[in-house]
């Protein structure tokens, strides 16, 4: 059997695809479509035949071009793990069997809009329980995994070390960075070595190895693999890091744990305040005006989940 998996973005959900793509590896050749930024973690992914890349905002001509490329590939069966219109698309220009995973978003919606509970349970196994079913079996237990590249690193990483990651997709997300950098002078006196990292850079820190904008996306992994522990708003470092089994700690405020993205070996900090969670992906503004869910969280907070490890 020749499969295509598909899951565009974002990065934290290319990653938790992994179970997936293990489970689908092994029942025929693998091949896996995404965009262009993500396809550089699967370079070296044994369970991966061949990794596609379709550009962002494709206009219909060239998805319809690229469908009649992919024809040729004589695939057998489309997983679409993103559900979304262009993959819509590319199932109905490709015309063979789909399977589809349950994104549930309505219920995601009514959840944060209304404060009604559903049971999303974790979001990559439900989606590992879908394609398992499609094939008349129960899910085995596969956590997310990504292989390394092995790439140079033209800097010298110290011993001990936390990575920060004081980015987020939105600013909705974002802790303090005033916090953040309060945050690493604590870790330093208690012996850790800091490194920042992300792809902003600035504002400017003073202090630990600072490689913020510095490192390509392989780079970063390759980091991550080595760090003692991740510490990052609600985004893809965390999921990075348990893909790598490297510890993580989130600093969660406007989405929530009940949205099915907290799993083994992440511990969250967070406010546990009834205006959670007001947004399914952390876009959005705040209603209150204050950002409390954030804003709320001290350095303290952070720290002693850190130390709980």
């Amino acid at each position: 059997m020749r499969i295509l998996a598909v899951r565009l973005s974002a990065l934290g959900d290319v990653i938790l695809s992994t179970p997936v793509l293990e489970y689908l590896s092994k029942k025929g050749e693998l091949h896996f479509l995404t965009y262009p930024e993500n396809a550089e973690i699967f370079a070296e992914d044994p369970r991966i035949n061949r990794v596609w890349k379709i550009k962002r905002k494709a206009k219909f001509g060239e998805i319809k071009e690229f469908a009649e490329m992919l024809r040729e590939q004589k695939y057998d069966l489309f997983v679409d793990l993103q559900v979304k219109p262009i993959t819509l698309l590319l199932s109905k220009l490709l015309g063979i069997k789909t399977l589809r995973v349950r994104k549930m978003a309505v219920k995601r919606r009514l959840h944060v809009w209304f404060g009604i509970n559903f049971e999303f349970g974790i979001v990559w196994k439900r989606y590992l329980e879908d394609v398992a079913r499609y094939f008349g079996e129960r899910a085995p237990e596969i956590y997310p995994k990504i292989y390394p590249r092995e790439v140079f690193l033209p800097f010298e990483i110290p011993e001990n070390f936390v990575s920060i990651f004081p980015e987020a997709s939105s600013d909705l997300k974002r802790w303090s960075f005033t916090k953040f950098v309060e945050l690493g002078k604590r870790l330093l006196s208690l012996g850790f070595k800091v490194v920042w990292m992300g792809r902003e850079s600035f504002p400017d820190v003073n202090f630990g190895l600072d490689l913020r904008g510095k490192t390509d996306i392989s780079q970063t992994i390759k980091v991550v693999s080595l760090s003692r522990m991740v510490i990052s708003n609600d985004s893809a470092p965390v999921h990075i890091a348990r893909a790598l089994n490297v510890p993580a700690v989130m600093i969660m405020g406007p989405t929530s744990r009940s949205l099915g993205f907290v799993y083994d070996g992440i511990r969250v900090v967070e406010r546990g305040l009834k205006c959670r969670p007001c947004s399914t992906n952390g876009s959005g503004r705040c209603w209150r005006g204050d950002r409390l869910c954030l804003e709320g969280i001290e350095v303290e907070d952070v720290l002693k989940v850190i130390l709980s490890y």
